[in-house]
């Protein structure tokens, strides 16, 4: 869940706007903020989080007791892959962006013919 939020703060810094994350994330995508594969690793970790957020199918025992739910049955590697897919987002997102536009800066210095 909290790998969600991280995300869902990340979208926000970067512009999205809806009224869930799934709107923000499409809304990003939309506006060119981040691509195809970038929007899809932000649904994955969307979805991840979804189980721990928002519990969707409660088992309860005859003595009213919670027997199961989708959360419990999140196992550490998948929260290694949420994590993971988390970082990748804000890789992409931030970092690689960062670094084109960094190569766009220069390329743009040596068809202008200036140096640093």
């Amino acid at each position: 869940m909290n790998f969600r939020r991280a995300l869902q703060s990340a979208v926000l810094i970067l512009g999205g706007s809806g009224k869930d994350l799934f709107n923000q994330i499409e809304d990003l995508y939309k506006k060119e903020v981040i691509r195809k594969k970038t929007k899809d690793i932000a649904h994955k970790v969307r979805s991840f989080g979804k189980f721990g957020a928002h519990p969707l199918e409660l088992k309860v025992g005859e003595a009213g007791e919670i027997t199961e739910d989708e959360f419990g049955q999140l196992t550490h590697d998948d929260a290694r892959q949420a994590l993971e897919a988390l970082l990748l987002f804000l890789e992409d997102a931030f970092v690689f962006s960062e670094r084109l536009a960094d190569m766009d800066t220069r390329i743009d210095e040596l068809e202008n013919g200036r140096e640093n």
